[in-house]
């Protein structure tokens, strides 16, 4: 039986780094023990000339790489746990007991197109959602969760990646996207308790 491959480790935040590699291979990367809320690091997949994507507590990248360069501010004392691995579903529930895991009652998923280029469209988050995936099809996808930011203030998504946030209880109403590319697909799914 085939056991995939896992690293977690602790990464100090005291000192702003700029394109720091970790050279680390896997498929799923995830920010889980924090000691800051507030704290955003920017991940670049495989090579420091790639799009950022800024990277949250409770947040991570679904996608193959080799490397991994991150930057980040200085925090002060301040730490955060990073989890890769070959497998998002064995690291889903890696130190929950069984009694922990969430009652899932709803998974909704929404495919949305891009229809006119860099055009600001928005998706309204169902009630009582406890976590969500983003991922670009076809083309770049900017998306924020203001409005009229999804230029300016946005998380970016290259063809084919994905940003999820998980076990959470979301406060925002709305995801706000656009692409620069017309055709360009925003799939979305939204888990409910």
């Amino acid at each position: 039986m085939y056991t995939p491959q896992y690293y977690e480790g602790i990464l100090d935040l005291t000192v702003a780094r700029v394109n720091f590699r970790l050279e680390k291979m896997g498929s799923f990367f995830y920010l889980k023990a924090f000691t800051n809320p507030q704290i955003q690091l920017t991940v670049r997949i495989n090579s420091p000339a790639n799009p950022p994507i800024i990277v949250t507590p409770y947040s991570g990248i679904i996608c193959k790489f080799d490397s991994l360069y991150i930057s980040h501010p200085a925090y002060l004392g301040e730490t955060v746990n990073i989890f890769i691995s070959e497998d998002f579903n064995r690291l889903r529930f890696f130190d929950m007991e069984p009694t922990d895991i969430p009652n899932i009652t709803a998974m909704v998923s929404y495919n949305f197109v891009a229809v006119v280029a860099a055009n600001e469209y928005h998706t309204h988050f169902p009630q009582n959602a406890t976590g969500f995936l983003v991922k670009a099809r076809g083309g770049p996808i900017w998306f924020c969760f203001q409005a009229g930011e999804s230029a300016t203030q946005y998380i970016l998504l290259a063809d084919g990646q994905s940003f999820f946030m998980d076990d959470i209880f979301v406060s925002v109403n709305e995801i706000y996207w656009q692409s620069p590319n017309a055709g360009t697909v925003i799939e979305i799914i939204f888990k409910t308790i």
